[in-house]
């Protein structure tokens, strides 16, 4: 695929609480539906709290149901896929 821009966006973020939930399409779904590209991501650990954790995606076996009442019931973390993070060494 060619692209017409330098497809990296670097950020360093100092996380001490909780961050938003973040949904990024593959580059099929974003070009027929967006117009534009969209965006996988990548995270590198410089440091971290012991017990940190990252959301990678949701639970196997969530469905869009599952999803849908959660987000009612104001609990969508109850759906939501943890990875235990380190500092990389």
């Amino acid at each position: 695929m060619e692209y017409d821009r330098f497809p990296i966006l670097i950020k360093y973020i100092d996380a001490n609480d909780k961050l938003s939930v973040q949904v990024h399409p593959d580059d099929e779904y974003a070009l027929k539906n967006e117009g534009d590209y969209g965006k996988t991501e990548v995270w590198y650990v410089v440091d971290a709290k012991e017990n940190a954790k990252l959301i990678f995606g949701v639970k196997e076996g969530t469905t869009k149901e599952d999803f849908i009442n959660a987000l009612e019931r104001k609990n969508l973390e109850e759906c939501l896929n943890y990875v235990k993070v380190k500092k990389e060494t």
